[in-house]
């Protein structure tokens, strides 16, 4: 017990990260080298806290040398549109079904409403993103778009996630190609990381069965990033994943990434 309290200890334990594990974090670190998914594993079971802080915070320096000590936030709000949708993944609380008490489509009305809401604090990003609804095609998300960015130009649109782009795709029967660039004209500027989870089929299958797979998932970033669109990446753990699967999901993105440097944040 007293070795797994001391192992699980954020202050600093020298004796847990051997010369060796460090000199290789450093190493790596200084040659640009990515760790491969075992090093990942490894350095999470063994690794000083403080030792990874300082890696990561060189790291930070070195990315933003213009200004190493500025942080920055977006003061945003999440507004959803439907909550219908017939992914029904086994985490999901929020979605409903069309005809279930409770299932809503909000008015473009409503939706203006919200975001006045925020514009009045000084918001600067909205994330509008919902349910896999089928009623709603393209020309929804269209006229949407437009109607906010009327209203509100300066507010960056950050909204629809690569399941939401899939599916309004399918629905529409339209190339996902089409639908990135026909959005963007109407007013996207960038696609959140939503429905990523883990990227990793084996545990997909398992909790969201009707969602799409990882490859999909980074095709639609990878198309989105191809037309100047910049996105995030999310990462939801705790779905009965294993440690290594949640490096492999990292290294994906890690290597869309390094393709095309679309990634803005990783959340």
């Amino acid at each position: 017990m007293k070795k797994d309290l001391k192992s699980w200890s954020f202050c600093p334990a020298s004796k847990i990260v051997e010369d060796k594990e460090v000199m290789n974090v450093n190493v790596n670190l200084k040659m640009n080298n990515r760790f491969s998914v075992s090093e990942c594993v490894k350095l999470y079971k063994t690794a000083d806290l403080y030792q990874l802080a300082r890696a990561a915070d060189y790291i930070r320096k070195k990315v933003h040398k213009d200004a190493p000590d500025t942080v920055a936030f977006v003061l945003d709000r999440n507004v959803t549109y439907t909550n219908i949708c017939d992914c029904k993944c086994k985490f999901c609380a929020f979605f409903r079904l069309k005809k279930s008490p409770g299932s809503f489509v909000l008015t473009t009305d409503e939706i203006l409403e919200k975001i006045e809401g925020l514009a009045k604090i000084g918001g600067s990003q909205i994330m509008l993103q919902g349910g896999l609804n089928p009623q709603l095609k393209l020309d929804f998300y269209i006229d949407l778009l437009k109607a906010v960015k009327c209203r509100f130009p300066s507010i960056t649109l950050h909204s629809f996630s690569p399941p939401e782009i899939d599916h309004i795709s399918r629905v529409s029967n339209k190339s996902v190609d089409y639908v990135l660039k026909t959005l963007q004209q109407a007013g996207l500027d960038s696609l959140p990381g939503g429905g990523g989870e883990i990227l990793v089929d084996r545990v997909r299958g398992k909790v969201s069965p009707n969602k799409i797979g990882s490859r999909r998932w980074l095709q639609i970033m990878r198309a989105a990033h191809k037309i100047g669109m910049k996105s995030t990446a999310t990462m939801v753990f705790g779905m009965g994943e294993t440690l290594e699967e949640r490096f492999i999901s990292m290294k994906k993105v890690r290597d869309l990434q390094d393709e095309t440097g679309g990634f803005r944040a990783f959340l």
